[in-house]
């Protein structure tokens, strides 16, 4: 439906947005929603017209409850009520950003503008198998939630090219917004895809798990630093989440708090000894925000400041180096 022009650079930001409309708008495209909070259908603020009705994917699974299979609006290209409604998606997935909103549990409906030369049918069969996948940790058939762009966002950087391009199939690119409601793109690599199709490997399948405590990390977290690429902090967020679920912490407030301490402290703060303490002593019972709730506000600074004069390392280190024994910490009084 789209013709193959030109698609724009890989990554552009919140200035960028009117290049990226006009550009959809020439091409067009079709938007992925998410329907399950916010139904365009009984949403009265939804502007389309029967012409821009969105179209349920086919999820190849019985069992997927019709109301929150993901849709599909398509988007003819230099039509002037089609840019209207291009402009009104792009306009509420920067809104849903806003944490305020998010806080809500408002959601975010709009999950990506897709640039394809194949028709709805076939982006929608393809999307409705490649969201089915078996989870290779628990071997449950599980419904991969790739409409929603906090889960493709973390994800499509762990994948190979031949997992990118299954991922894809017949979309050439999709524009969706980072956490900060930055638009990025990603495009399909020319490597062929996987035989096995996206299979992912038990190391991604962790990385779509910690996606929810991640992505709340972030939002919660109002003091990042505008001079460091989100994706670094989301790295560190994801990281911390996994050193969590590691330890049993399974509450996603829980992951999400070590994720924020993770992201404020330092990234290895569960290193530190009055940390580790309390991490290694823990009942089974115990929820990760009791055990560190005694801790002030300087006695945070302190950890901080030791783990910094005592180096240590900021990614996965070596068994040996985790072992490395510490100097008795500074009073905390």
């Amino acid at each position: 439906m789209t013709s193959k022009t030109a698609i724009s650079p890989a990554h552009v930001d919140a200035l960028d947005r009117a290049s990226v409309l006009s550009t959809l708008g020439a091409q067009g495209c079709m938007v992925l929603l998410d329907p399950a909070l916010r139904p365009p259908a009984e949403d009265p603020s939804w502007p389309a017209d029967d012409s821009q009705a969105p179209v349920s994917i086919a999820m190849a699974h019985p069992r997927v409850d019709p109301s929150v299979v993901p849709q599909l609006l398509t988007l003819r290209p230099n039509d002037e009520s089609h840019a209207r409604m291009l402009a009104y998606t792009m306009d509420e997935a920067q809104a849903d950003c806003d944490r305020e909103s998010l806080s809500h549990g408002r959601g975010r409906r709009i999950g990506a503008w897709l640039v394809t030369p194949a028709p709805a049918s076939e982006v929608g069969d393809h999307l409705g198998r490649v969201m089915l996948q078996r989870h290779a940790l628990t071997h449950a058939q599980v419904w991969l939630r790739l409409h929603d762009p906090a889960v493709l966002w973390l994800l499509w950087p762990e994948l190979s090219a031949q997992q990118q391009a299954a991922l894809l199939g017949p979309i050439e690119a999709a524009y969706l917004l980072d956490p900060l409601g930055q638009i990025e793109m990603i495009r399909r690599p020319a490597a062929a895809a996987s035989a096995h199709g996206l299979e992912l490997t038990p190391q991604q399948w962790t990385t779509v798990d910690a996606t929810g405590a991640a992505n709340q990390a972030l939002r919660d977290w109002s003091s990042m630093p505008a001079d460091t690429p989100i994706r670094l902090h989301a790295q560190v967020a994801v990281a911390a989440v996994k050193r969590a679920a590691l330890r049993g912490f399974g509450d996603t407030s829980d992951q999400a708090l070590f994720a924020r301490l993770a992201l404020t402290v330092h990234p290895r703060f569960d290193r530190h000894p009055w940390v580790t303490q309390r991490l290694d002593e823990r009942a089974p019972e115990d929820y990760f925000s009791g055990l560190v709730a005694d801790l002030d506000e300087a006695q945070w600074q302190q950890i901080a400041t030791d783990l910094r004069v005592n180096a240590v390392p900021v990614g996965d280190e070596p068994e040996h180096l985790a072992a490395t024994p510490w100097p008795a910490p500074t009073s905390t009084h």
